[in-house]
């Protein structure tokens, strides 16, 4: 296999960019520098874990790029830290992303729909109906008045959306917005087969 320009590093071993990473999360071409800084840095965040741990891909959250969860504390710890630079480049790509359709900055409950996605592996969703829907849940939040919860161990839609309220209609567009973010974090069926 031909070396990739993106490593991993732990210690002084240097590991190859996983190939199929390298297309989910494409160069960022036109973005800024910081951006390309957290790509690369989780890229080599997953080359370094996988050459480690050698996991098992597919199957949970984050599946695609780090694997199942591994027994040992140390894999556990490192699984989380690799996750924390992938959530980092999503969130930050996202908030790039939707910057010209009017989200500056974007608002903490935009983040957990934006995690969840990449979890999945959906790295390039459409970032203009994404817009709408967002748009549409800020609406959604103003009119119910959630709190922030961005910091809630919840499901991410739960921290987006806050509350089921008691009010009939409040609860259906509630239930109507959760399922729009629900298919929006989910891949494609071309996603699925590396490319998203």
């Amino acid at each position: 296999m031909p070396s990739r320009p993106l490593v991993g590093r732990t210690g002084s071993h240097q590991y190859d960019a996983p190939e199929e990473i390298l297309r989910r999360m494409p160069v960022p071409i036109g973005q800024p520098t910081h951006l390309v800084r957290l790509r690369e840095q989780a890229i080599q965040a997953v080359a370094a874990y996988r050459a480690r741990w050698h996991p098992q891909l597919g199957g949970n959250s984050w599946g695609w790029a780090v694997g199942r969860s591994a027994m040992a504390d140390a894999a556990i710890d490192h699984r989380r830290a690799v996750v924390a630079a992938l959530t980092r480049h999503a969130v930050a790509r996202a908030t790039e992303e939707l910057r010209i359709y009017g989200w500056d900055p974007l608002p903490p409950w935009a983040a957990s729909p934006i995690a969840l996605a990449a979890a999945r592996g959906v790295q390039s969703p459409d970032w203009s109906a994404l817009a709408d829907l967002y748009e549409r849940v800020a609406r959604y939040r103003y009119t119910v008045g959630p709190a922030d919860q961005s910091g809630a161990p919840e499901y991410p839609l739960a921290i987006a959306l806050g509350p089921v309220p008691s009010e009939p209609a409040a609860a259906s567009t509630r239930r109507a917005l959760a399922n729009e973010l629900e298919t929006a974090a989910r891949p494609t069926q071309s996603a699925s087969r590396g490319r998203s």
